[in-house]
């Protein structure tokens, strides 16, 4: 008889993808978001393997959301030293 094919759910890691490439022009604040989604995918992947899927995209959402928001902060720092001595 044939196989069934049951697709994994991945809502949550193109969910934290996504929000972390969208923080790169809302000066971060949506990969706050994408961080939290990317670590709850990767926690309901790690609980229920069988169900949920996209470990490649929580993790890719994870690495570029934190890398976001480092990069804002920095801006924040460097802009605000650059005015504060004019």
């Amino acid at each position: 008889m044939g196989d069934i094919i049951v697709e994994k759910r991945t809502g949550l890691a193109i969910t934290s993808l996504v929000l972390s490439i969208v923080g790169i022009f809302s000066y971060g604040i949506a990969s706050i978001a994408g961080v939290i989604f990317g670590h709850m995918a990767k926690s309901k992947i790690k609980s229920a393997p069988q169900i949920y899927g996209g470990d490649g995209l929580a993790t890719a959402g994870l690495v570029l959301g934190y890398l976001v928001i480092t990069g804002w902060v920095i801006s924040a720092f460097v802009i605000g030293s650059i005015l504060s001595s004019l």
